[in-house]
C-alpha cells in the first residue's frame, strides 16, 4: 500500500468511527424539504403554508430559500426546486455543514475515486474537470478520465484546483480547504459516498444539485435491489442462529471493525453479529481475546491496488497470501472458524464504497449460504459494473472465490 493510500484508509477508518447507526428512514437534507421526508415535492409546499398559517411547527429544512425566515418566498423555492428551475440550493453536507449551492453546477473537481464513481454512475461524468490521484491509479476503470490534470488527493493540489475553477470542490475534508480556497467562487462540498447508511442522502442531494434526480433515484433503485431481499430474508434469524464474525480491517493484524464504523454495519446489514460491538472506531486486539470470542468466520479486509485487489487485479497472489496468514496463526488454530475454513478476504472496494452492495451479498451468501443458495454476488457485481459504470466485469475482489 502506497502512503497515499495508507493515510486515505486510516482516515477512512477514523471518520467511519463517527458514522450514524444504519437506519431506513431518510430525512433528505436539503432545504425545501419542509415536512422532513426523503423528498421534495407538493407536500412541502402544503407544509410551508401551514407553517405560515401556524398550523404546522416549523423545521429546519423549511426556510428553503436559507434566510432566516420561513415565508411565502420559502414556497416560491420550493416551487423552483420541483421545477429544476433554482438558481441555488443550500444542502446539509456529509460534515454537517450548511452549503449554499449556485446552478447550474458546470465543473467538479471530485478528490476520491468514491466520489467519481458515484459521478459516472448518475451520468454527470462530463462535469468533472479535474480528478484525483486515486483515479490515476485506476486507469482501466476510468480510462475517459486519465488524461485530465490532477488536483491530489488526500493532500490537494490547491494551485492546479485555483487555476482549474471549478463551481465545486468534493472532499471528505472540507476543512483542509475552507481556508485556503476562502476568496474564491470555489464551492467545497463534503460527499463521502463509502457510508452505506448516508449513501441514500449522499445521491440524492447530488442528484438534486446537478440536475440529475431521476439518474439518482435509478442509483438507489438498484441499491435497494440488492440490500431490501438480503435485509429481509437476515430478520429472521434470531440473535441465537447468528454468525459471530470477527472482522480484522485492512491495515496490519489484529485490529476490529467497532461498532460505530462502516465494517459493523456491513456485517448487521447482511445478518451478522460483530463480536467486535462492544468496541469503538479500529483498535488494536489482543489475540486472545479474538479466541475467547469464539468466531464462526473471520473476515479480512484489504485495500484495493494493481497488486492487492479491485478492478486492475487478475492475480489472486496477493488476497490468497492474506487468507493463508490468518489460516496458519498458530494462535488461532483451534477457533472455529479456521477449523472449519470459514476465513474469507474481501477487497474494501466492494465491502464500503458506492459498490456496498456487492459486498453486502458476499458477506450474506459466506454467512448463511443454505438460505442464501440462488444468490450471486458476481452477477450483482456484473450488473452494476455494465450499467452504471458502462465497463465490463473483470479483476480480483474476495478470496476464496465463491463456486
Amino acid at each position: 500500500m502506497n502512503k497515499s493510500n495508507f493515510v486515505l484508509v486510516t482516515m477512512l477508518c477514523m471518520s467511519l468511527a463517527i458514522m450514524p447507526a444504519i437506519a431506513d428512514d431518510l430525512t433528505l437534507g436539503i432545504f425545501g424539504n419542509a415536512n422532513m421526508d426523503d423528498t421534495i415535492d407538493e407536500d412541502d409546499i402544503k407544509y410551508v403554508e401551514g407553517i405560515i398559517d401556524g398550523t404546522n411547527d416549523a423545521t429546519e429544512l423549511a426556510d428553503a430559500n436559507y434566510d432566516g425566515k420561513i415565508d411565502e418566498d420559502d414556497v416560491t423555492q420550493i416551487e423552483l426546486i420541483i421545477n429544476g428551475d433554482e438558481e441555488e440550493l443550500t444542502i446539509i453536507d456529509s460534515a454537517d455543514r450548511n452549503v449554499t449551492v449556485l446552478k447550474p453546477v458546470e465543473s467538479i473537481i471530485p478528490l476520491t475515486s468514491d466520489q467519481v464513481e458515484v459521478l459516472r454512475s448518475i451520468s454527470a461524468i462530463d462535469k468533472i474537470v479535474g480528478i484525483n490521484d486515486y483515479v490515476t491509479e485506476l486507469s482501466s476503470f476510468f480510462p475517459e478520465l486519465v488524461d485530465l490534470p490532477s488536483a491530489g488527493g488526500y493532500d490537494p493540489d490547491l494551485e492546479v484546483i485555483v487555476e482549474l475553477e471549478p463551481d465545486i470542490v468534493m472532499s471528505t475534508n472540507p476543512q483542509k480547504l475552507e481556508d485556503p480556497l476562502e476568496g474564491t467562487d470555489i464551492t467545497i462540498i463534503c460527499f463521502k459516498f463509502y457510508t452505506p447508511s448516508i449513501m441514500k442522502d449522499e445521491v440524492l442531494k447530488l442528484g438534486y444539485l446537478l440536475d440529475k434526480k431521476s439518474e439518482a433515484e435509478h442509483l438507489i433503485e438498484y441499491y435497494e435491489s440488492v440490500t431490501d431481499p438480503i435485509k429481509n430474508v437476515v430478520s429472521e434469524i434470531s440473535d441465537e442462529q447468528k454468525k459471530r464474525v470477527y472482522y480484522e480491517w485492512c491495515s496490519g493484524t489484529y485490529k476490529a471493525y467497532g461498532s460505530n464504523t462502516g465494517g459493523h454495519e456491513a456485517l448487521t446489514s447482511a445478518g451478522a453479529i460483530n463480536v467486535a460491538t462492544e468496541l469503538t472506531g479500529c483498535p488494536s486486539v489482543d489475540p486472545e481475546w479474538v479466541i475467547e470470542q469464539k468466531p464462526d468466520i473471520i473476515l479480512k479486509n484489504i485495500w484495493y491496488g494493481e497488486s492487492q485487489c479491485g478492478y486492475e487485479t487478475e492475480d489472486s497472489t496477493y488476497i490468497k497470501e492474506t487468507r493463508d496468514e490468518i489460516m496458519s496463526r498458530p494462535e488461532l488454530a483451534n477457533i472455529n472458524a479456521v477449523k472449519d475454513g470459514n476465513v474469507f478476504v474481501i477487497c474494501y472496494k466492494i465491502g464500503a464504497s458506492p459498490q456496498y452492495p456487492v459486498g453486502m451479498a458476499y458477506m450474506a451468501k459466506w454467512f448463511y449460504p443454505d438460505l442464501f443458495e440462488d444468490l450471486n454476488p458476481q452477477a450483482i457485481h456484473a450488473e452494476y459494473l455494465e450499467q452504471f459504470q458502462g465497463v465490463p466485469y473483470q479483476g480480483i475482489y474476495v478470496y476464496p472465490a465463491l463456486e
